[in-house]
């Protein structure tokens, strides 16, 4: 994840998959190709069969694979709104959803076990309830996988440190 704007009133985080969205896409294109190649050759019903699994079966689960997983996230706090944007964007379409800045208390790492036993983490918003009256706290995943790499702890450093910093006049941070 990348931060893309860090001024005191908006912060933007980004994540865009590129080697991965761009590795499935040749792959639904290799998939596809090698389905058509023995449509040109024979008018058998056996190549148009293979060619029909290669394009629909194969194409379409490396298709089915491209919109799950390369999935271009953005978060943008927003402090003169009083408003945090979560925007999930896929080949498939988009959603969006937001939360009142007001609510946010911290980033935090979330930590899962791996198969192996390793640790793997992820970054999650800790959010008060929405309902008036009560304490309880609601996370809001920033990422739907664990990781066991040192993206999270960066992310939710980026997040706190700005939600801590009240600085009026702030040097944008691009490309982080």
């Amino acid at each position: 994840m990348k931060v893309t704007r860090n001024t005191n009133d908006l912060l933007v985080l980004d994540h865009i998959p590129w080697v991965m969205s761009i590795g499935l896409a040749l792959l639904v294109l290799l998939f596809v190709g090698i389905g058509l190649i023995p449509l040109g050759q024979s008018s058998e019903p056996m190549s148009w069969l293979f060619s029909g699994m290669f394009i629909f079966v194969g194409g379409g689960l490396w298709l089915m694979a491209l919109g799950l997983f390369a999935k271009r996230l953005q978060f943008i706090f927003d402090r003169s709104a009083d408003r945090i944007t979560l925007r999930r964007r896929s080949i498939f379409g988009h959603d969006e959803r937001r939360h009142k800045l007001s609510r946010l208390i911290e980033a935090r790492i979330e930590t899962s076990l791996g198969e192996n036993g390793n640790a793997m983490y992820r970054p999650i918003l800790v959010l008060r309830s929405a309902r008036s009256g009560e304490a309880v706290e609601t996370p809001v995943e920033m990422h739907s996988y664990f990781t066991n790499g040192s993206g999270p702890e960066r992310i939710c450093e980026t997040v706190n440190q700005w939600l801590s910093d009240t600085t009026e006049s702030r040097v944008p941070d691009v490309g982080r």
